[in-house]
C-alpha cells in the first residue's frame, strides 16, 4: 500500500512538471532554413509562386510519390491553392501575400484547423540569391501544443532543409530568366497581309507572305523604318494561328489587294528580348504572361513581336534575336 502511494506521489509530480515546464515553454513557434542559390531572384520566386511547380522540388512528393495533388484558384500568386489527401483529410496549402521576386506568404491547414503560416523571402546579390523558407505557429494550445512543437521542430528543419537543396538544384538546372521590363513604345506605321495557320505550316506561310509584302515594297520603292514583324491575334496549337506579317515603313501608305496599312498607337508595354530560334519563342512568351499576372497589369490590344536577326545573314539559331511586345493599360 505503501508503495502504491509513492507511485501515485510520484506520477502526480510528473504531471504536475510537466504542466509547468509547459507554462515557460512559448506560445508560439517559428522554425526556418536558408540556402543560396546560383540563380536569380526571378527564377526561384517563379518555382514557388506557382504552387504546381512544387511537384518538380518538393520533399513531400519523394516521401510520399503515390501522393496526388490539386490546384484551384489562379495559377500563381495570391489566391492560388495546392490540396492533397492525407488520412482521409483534406488538406490546402494557400497563397495569401506575394510580392514579386521579394517574399511569399502562405497557409496551411486541414480544412477543420488553424492554418499554420509558412513565409518565404528571397534575396538577390550578385547573381545569386538566399532564399530562406520557415514555418511560424502562433497561440500553441497548452501545454500539448507547445510540447508538440518543441518535439517537432527536429524534423521540421530537416524538412525545410531538404526542400531547399531540392529548390537549389532544379533552379540551378534552368536556363537564365530572360529581362522583361515594363517599356513605352513610339508610334508604329506598316504595311501588312493577314492570314493564318496551323503551327506546322507556320513557317512557310510566313515566308510566303514576307516574300509577298517586301516584293510590294521594293516594287514601289517604300522605305522602310525597321525590321518586320508579327502581330498575333489568336494563339491555339489546335486550331490555325490568325496573325499579320508586316513590314514598318518611313510614312502612311495605302496597300493594295490583301496588303493594307496599319497603325499602332503609343503605348505601354510588357517587353522582353528573346534569343533563339522562333520555335522557343514561347518560353518567353509565357515568362511575359506570367509578369503581367504577378503584377497585376492590365493588357490591351494584341501582342507583337519584332525579328530583329535575319535568319539568312545569321544560320545561328542560338544567335537569333526577337523582341517581344505586350500592350497594357
Amino acid at each position: 500500500m505503501k508503495a502504491l502511494k509513492i507511485i501515485l506521489i510520484v506520477l502526480i509530480a510528473i504531471i504536475a512538471l510537466f504542466f509547468v515546464f509547459a507554462i515557460f515553454l512559448p506560445s508560439s513557434s517559428e522554425v526556418k532554413q536558408s540556402e543560396t542559390i546560383n540563380a536569380s531572384a526571378i527564377t526561384v520566386f517563379k518555382q514557388v509562386n506557382n504552387l504546381q511547380n512544387w511537384e518538380q522540388w518538393s520533399p513531400i512528393k519523394q516521401m510520399k510519390p503515390d501522393l496526388e495533388f490539386s490546384y484551384q484558384g489562379p495559377e500563381l500568386g495570391v489566391g492560388a491553392m495546392q490540396i492533397w489527401i492525407v488520412n482521409s483529410k483534406e488538406k490546402i496549402m494557400k497563397i495569401i501575400e506575394s510580392q514579386p521576386y521579394q517574399s511569399i506568404i502562405m497557409e496551411i491547414a486541414y480544412t477543420d484547423e488553424t492554418p499554420v503560416e509558412v513565409f518565404w523571402t528571397f534575396d538577390e546579390k550578385n547573381g545569386q540569391t538566399e532564399v530562406e523558407w520557415g514555418i511560424s505557429v502562433k497561440e500553441l494550445s497548452y501545454p500539448f501544443g507547445r510540447f508538440s512543437a518543441l518535439a517537432m521542430s527536429g524534423k521540421t528543419k530537416k524538412f525545410l532543409k531538404k526542400g531547399l537543396e531540392n529548390l537549389k538544384k532544379h533552379c540551378e538546372g534552368l536556363p537564365p530568366y530572360p529581362k522583361i521590363e515594363v517599356s513605352k513604345t513610339e508610334e508604329i506605321i506598316a504595311l501588312a497581309v493577314k492570314d493564318s495557320a496551323y503551327m506546322n505550316t507556320m513557317g512557310q506561310k510566313m515566308g510566303e507572305m514576307y516574300t509577298e509584302l517586301m516584293g510590294y515594297i521594293f516594287k514601289r520603292k517604300i522605305q522602310m523604318a525597321g525590321s518586320p514583324f508579327t502581330i498575333w491575334y489568336s494563339w491555339d496549337m489546335d486550331k490555325p494561328m490568325v496573325f499579320d506579317a508586316c513590314v514598318p515603313i518611313m510614312k502612311d501608305y495605302n496597300g493594295k489587294g490583301r496588303i493594307f496599312p496599319i497603325k499602332i498607337d503609343p503605348t505601354g508595354v510588357v517587353t522582353a528580348l528573346h534569343m533563339g530560334s522562333y520555335n522557343s519563342s514561347y518560353i518567353t512568351w509565357t515568362a511575359i504572361d506570367e509578369y503581367i499576372k504577378e503584377h497585376k497589369l492590365v493588357t490591351k490590344g494584341d501582342p507583337w513581336e519584332v525579328y530583329i536577326t535575319d535568319p539568312q545573314n545569321e544560320p545561328d539559331t542560338s544567335k537569333w534575336q526577337t523582341r517581344l511586345y505586350w500592350p497594357i493599360e
